[in-house]
């Protein structure tokens, strides 16, 4: 586990930035991360509701069908489009707005670093 930020780490904004940045926390979809300076878009957050979703909603269609309680017709369908939807309302209510908080802060000092890069060379 990552070491928690330095500045007071237990605000709900200190430990919710902790969690994001953790790599454990993205897998198996490490790659949808954006850079810290980049914003959480709701195409993103669409991406990993269905990504995060569909398996989830597919074992909750296999375990109630195990316990005698499956599924009829529209139902499994929808299971799966409701889960996704509530992901999806999840990540763009709870994580865009987090994340894009810090990335409004940090896209200056990542377009001064790379404007300082660029006057070195």
């Amino acid at each position: 586990m990552l070491p928690l930020p330095p500045d007071d780490p237990f605000t709900f904004q200190a430990i919710q930035t902790h969690i994001l940045d953790n790599d454990s926390e993205w897998w198996p979809f490490v790659f949808l991360r954006p850079e810290q300076h980049q914003h959480f878009t709701a195409r993103r957050c669409a991406l990993l509701a269905l990504l995060y979703g569909a398996p989830a909603a597919l074992i909750g269609v296999v375990a109630g069908m195990l316990m005698g309680d499956a599924m009829q017709g529209r139902h499994v369908v929808l299971f799966p489009l409701a889960v996704a939807t509530l992901l999806f309302a999840g990540f763009l209510l709870g994580v865009a707005p987090s994340w894009n908080r810090r990335a409004a802060r940090l896209r200056p000092l990542h377009e001064r670093r790379l404007h300082w890069q660029r006057s070195v060379k």
